[in-house]
């Protein structure tokens, strides 16, 4: 891995980690919700898992939090309440 996707993961570790504290939720949680191991989480958190984008999409509905935040177009203090259904249901019709 080069210094600019060693980079890119570090930054989407902590952004994930920031993502999750904020939202109260342990890394059990996050892990059961991906369906994934606690261990293979606590990769992701560290930056040494690479997440899949439907992984990101799911830990991002279930922290509450917009995709957008990930793409660093957000804060946590800018996110607000999202209608995740209304985005689930247009996510499985495509």
């Amino acid at each position: 891995m080069n210094d600019l996707d060693r980079n890119r993961v570090e930054i989407l570790a902590g952004l994930i980690q920031d993502a999750r504290i904020h939202a109260r939720r342990s890394p059990d949680e996050c892990a059961e919700a991906l369906s994934i191991s606690s261990d293979d989480f606590s990769k992701i958190e560290v930056g040494e898992r690479d997440i899949s984008l439907p992984e990101l999409e799911v830990l991002a509905m279930f922290l509450r939090v917009p995709m957008a935040y990930f793409w660093g177009s957000l804060t946590l203090e800018e996110v607000r309440e999202t209608d995740y259904e209304l985005y689930q249901s247009l996510r499985q019709r495509i």
